[in-house]
This record gives structure tokens, sequence and C-alpha cells, in this order.
């Protein structure tokens, strides 16, 4: 195993960020008073905040590593990291039925040993604790005898959820942004104060992109301020000030009706009734007016961020809009959504709906960063990086397993819905069926989806290439392939990521290596800082792809091979060949 570091010893280091304020207790524009909002001077956490109106956050970094020798210098470092482990994500790569837009999500529990100390890193008052000038009474007392330290830090941050959190690996000596660094977010805490045990449970960023924490459109909360006629064109929204809620303008619905409305405080007018194939009724005083989520002749990738950030809050510096926007631009650049969601909806299930038309995400530790691709081949210019048995995959770990389920036989595409409000998982709500594939198998695998992002008409130009893409990439048996791989080739690949590999585990019919192309679908750290398992999925495309050229583009017999492999050409449909005896284009 060439290029191990077994000789080295591991170093882990768990990173939290705490919204600390930033002002001083008492000083301007700090409203708190000690002896008359507060008995005792705060914690600097919101909890404990007696002027919550100025409560300003600014991020600290508290730091958890093992007690050991060699801890990083420079900033305060608790030695009190029991262990990490890891459940890692697994990427959804296009054809995964029951499993979400994101895949699996990567969850790993931190166990941390509570301990007593002198509140020094956590009470910016720590001293006035002692001496008495931080409680109206005078009286000190020593922090060290009370409590412990996640013990108090829990009770004064009990807003803990969707806090970020950082785990650095790398070995003694190393400094800290030359370790491997996986971004998180904490969602439980469990046990805090016995002075034994403390475990996190983290999930990557796209946990926050969850049906039970964020809704697309946000419930509304003003009601009807009187009884509204099929024909009235104005109305008051109560209770009084709920008007802020709402745009100044856009898509509401009222009972089973959609209304587009302008609004002025909490006044309302209806700019048009019974739009999106509703009708206008009569509605009584206390209905709910919904405020409906719009999307019309959208991109997909901008949807997609609005769902994730405005609805679902994942940070917008997670957004590499720019090749979002490349990938988008070149593969889905005919993918243009409009639809109406009348109710809140869970935002993961939109974006899985979202991932129905062809897409898949994932996050990016090493780039900080969620990854957008189109379920699409490799491009002209992608060259991706072998792992083979010679150089890289440590011997004996290399298993294969035939993915029957995942095979295609069919793709039914169901498009055009008839009513926002009905199923969208039923084809009897859809005027439109695209048909992709169809051949007769010893055993047919079909997939049926249904999508109400191509608006009432439904979009035959989005709906035939997202089934004959899943017809290209699955209807050859996909295989999945298992490995170790030395700590060295770490930076190798990422989840998402595509290879050539070349391994004994898959074998041409003479028995040589078959290379194939692969992605990742999981990785798993197995001995941290030493060796990892790769879980990848083969990525075979049928078909030879073309793109539109220019007028300016040679013939077929004058083209260079690099014009033959970025553009794409016609033939005479009877004779089926090329002059050099290559098949024909498909254009996408």
């Amino acid at each position: 195993m060439t290029g191990s570091n077994l000789a080295r010893e591991i170093q882990q280091i768990v990173e939290i960020d705490v919204p600390f304020c930033a002002l001083t207790y008492g000083v301007a524009p700090c409203g708190a008073v000690l002896g008359e909002t507060g008995s005792a001077k705060c914690f600097g956490l919101r909890k404990t905040c007696q002027s919550p109106e100025d409560f300003t956050p600014e991020v600290k970094t508290l730091r958890y590593a093992r007690n050991t020798a060699g801890l990083p210098r420079g900033f305060k470092v608790y030695p009190a990291l029991l262990s990490v482990s890891t459940d890692p994500a697994e990427v959804n790569l296009g054809n995964a039925k029951d499993s979400a837009s994101f895949g699996k999500r990567a969850r790993l529990t931190i166990s941390l040993r509570d301990f007593i100390d002198a509140d020094i890193g956590l009470d910016p008052y720590h001293l006035g604790r002692r001496d008495g000038s931080a409680l109206a009474s005078g009286i000190g007392y020593k922090p060290e005898e009370r409590g412990t330290h996640f013990g108090r830090l829990r009770a004064r941050w009990p807003f803990y959820e969707g806090a970020s959190v950082r785990i650095r690996e790398g070995f003694v000596g190393d400094a800290l942004e030359d370790m491997w660094t996986r971004h998180a977010i904490l969602s439980e805490w469990q046990g805090a104060g016995s002075g034994t045990e403390v475990t996190w449970v983290v999930k990557d960023i796209l946990d926050l992109v969850d049906d039970e924490k964020n809704l697309c459109p946000k419930p509304s909360n003003g009601v009807l301020g009187g009884d509204v006629s099929a024909s009235a064109t104005d109305f008051t929204l109560v209770p009084e000030g709920v008007g802020a809620e709402y745009d100044v303008g856009g898509r509401a619905s009222i009972g089973n009706e959609i209304v587009t409305f302008t609004r002025s405080g909490d006044d309302i007018t209806l700019t048009a009734r019974g739009v999106d194939g509703t009708e206008a009724d009569d509605h009584a005083e206390g209905d709910l007016f919904q405020q409906s989520f719009r999307v019309e002749d959208a991109s997909l990738q901008d949807v997609a961020k609005s769902i994730m950030v405005t609805y679902s809050g994942v940070p917008e510096s997670w957004i590499p809009d720019a090749k979002w926007a490349d990938e988008a631009g070149r593969w889905l650049a005919g993918t243009r959504l409009t639809t109406t969601i009348p109710r809140p909806v869970g935002t993961r299930t939109l974006m899985n709906e979202l991932a129905e038309l062809g897409v898949f995400w994932w996050q990016d530790d090493h780039l900080q960063e969620i990854s957008m691709r189109a379920n699409r081949p490799l491009d002209i210019d992608e060259e991706p990086a072998e792992l083979s048995d010679r150089a890289n995959i440590i011997a004996g770990t290399a298993d294969q397993e035939d993915m029957p389920k995942q095979r295609l036989t069919a793709v039914l595409f169901w498009h055009g819905i008839r009513d926002y409000f009905g199923s969208v998982s039923r084809g009897s709500n859809f005027n439109r069926c695209t048909v992709a594939g169809g051949q007769q198998f010893e055993e047919d695998r079909i997939r049926q989806i249904y999508t109400r992002w191509l608006g009432r008409k439904g979009d035959e130009t989005v709906a035939w290439p997202v089934g004959s893409r899943l017809m290209a990439r699955f209807e050859d048996l996909p295989v999945r392939v298992s490995f170790d791989l030395d700590w060295k080739d770490r930076e190798l690949i990422s989840p998402g990521s595509l290879h050539v590999l070349d391994t004994r585990a898959i074998q041409d019919a003479d028995g040589s290596n078959l290379q194939a192309e692969v992605q990742v679908r999981a990785i798993e750290e197995t001995v941290p800082g030493h060796r990892f398992t790769v879980d990848v999925e083969t990525f075979v495309f049928s078909g030879r792809f073309g793109f539109t050229m220019l007028d300016t583009a040679p013939l077929y017999d004058d083209a260079t091979d690099q014009e033959k492999r970025e553009g794409m050409f016609a033939m005479d449909e009877t004779i089926g060949t090329f002059p050099d005896g290559t098949g024909p284009y498909l254009a996408w």
C-alpha cells in the first residue's frame, strides 16, 4: 500500500459555530441594565439575552479534539473528542425510484466527553461571576463549581439546530487549512449536564431541504375579512397587518380557486379570477388567502436555487451559480418550467420532482458547494481520472454487483397537468404521455414519471429528452462496484465524480479488464486517515451524441475528428451509416 500514512498519528478536530452577541452588556446599543432587566449579566447567547431587540450575533468557533499531544496552537482546543462515526451519503444517479433527489444524506455521530471548566471560553463575563460584579447581589461564585461545559452550553443555547459544524481530519502537526474538511449542520444533541458523554448528530447542508422543516410556498396567515362573491374584485385581509406577509402581487388560492392579485397594505385587488383552469367561486368570511408559488418560463436551475435558498435556508454561498448555468446551458437549455403550487408542499418533495426531469444534486465538501449535473454522457472535454488495480485499488477489496432493478425497457413521461389541486402521481390528472423505449424483453422494467412543472399544456421538447436519456443510460444492465483506496487518493474523488475503472471486478468476454466509465455513489471512511471505501456505478450511455453546428461547418467527409466529436451530421436514413462505417448521431 504505497503512500500510506500508517506511521503518522491521526488528528481529528470538530468545530462548531456558535452565535455569541457582539455587544457588551449594558453598553449602548445593548439596553440591558443589571438589577432591572436581570439579576445577573447575560452569557452572550440569545436565550439569556435581556435586550433581545438589540441582540447582534457574531460567530465564535468552538473546537474539540482528542486528548493527545500535538494539538494545533494559536487557538483554544478543548480535549473532549471521543469519536466520529460516519454513515456516508449516497448520490442518486438518476434511476433510484426509492431514493430522494439528493440520495441518502450523510449522517455523522460525534461523541464528546463532558467536563468541568472555569467557563472561560463560553462566558464573556466569567471574571465578574467570581468577584460579583456580574451579579446584582454583588456576591460572586466559582464557575467551575457549577455545572459542566456542555451542560451550560446546552442550557444557554437551545437553538442549536442548524448550527454549522466542520470535521477536520489530518495528522498531528498539520495546519487546520491543510486538513480534509467535511461540512455539516447540527441536527440532534443527546446528553448534557451529566458530566459524562454528549452525542451530536450532524448531517450535510442538504438536510435543510426537508419536508418537515420547510414548505413552499410558505404558509399564509391572512383570511378574508368578509364574504367574497364570484364576481368580487377586492377585499381586506385580517388580522390587521397580515398583508405584510404577502408579495405586492402574484398568484394565490382561495379554496380551490386560483387568482392573481395586487396588494396595498391589507387591501387585496383581484386582477383575474379562476385562472390556471380553476373557476371563480363564492368564498366566505374567514377563508384562507394562500399565496401561491408561481414559476413561468423559468430555468430549472433558478427554480432549484429558489427552493433551496429562499424556502429551505441553504446558504447562498453554497450555490455555484456559474457552474450551474454552464451545466444547464449545455444540457438543459430547452428545459423551461411553468407551474403553480397553490398550497404549501415540502421542499424535499419539490426537489424530488425536479430531479425527475433528469438532474441530480450532491454536496461536495472539498469544493464547499452543492454540485448539479444533468443525466447525460461525458462531454467532449471531460477526461475522468483513472482508478485501477495497478495504481489505486487496494488488493482484494474490489467487488461487483449487478443491478437488474435499475435497468429500463421503457419510460412513460406524463405531463400537461389538468388540475393543480389534484394528484401529481396519477396519469388521469395529465393530458399527455411521452413514451421512450418500449422494446420487448424477457422482463420489462418501466419507469413512469409525472410532472406538474411543464404547465397545463405540457412540453414534448422537454419530456422526450428526459425519457430518452434515461433509456440511453439504463438500457444496459448497470453494475455497482465497491473497492478500497488509500488516503493518498482522497482528493481524486468526490460524490458524483466520474472515472474510468480498470479492474478485474469488471471483465470483458475474453477475460481481460473491461475499462468502464463509472460515477461515484458513496464514499465511506473505514480507517480514518488511512483507508476509505468507494461505491461506484457504471456510467454507460448508448448512442453517439451530437450538438447543433454553425452553418459554416464542413461536410462529414471533410470534417476533422474533433469536429465529428463536437458536432452533429445528418445522413440518409436508408443507408444507416456514414462513409467511415460509423452510425448516426442522437440529437438531444
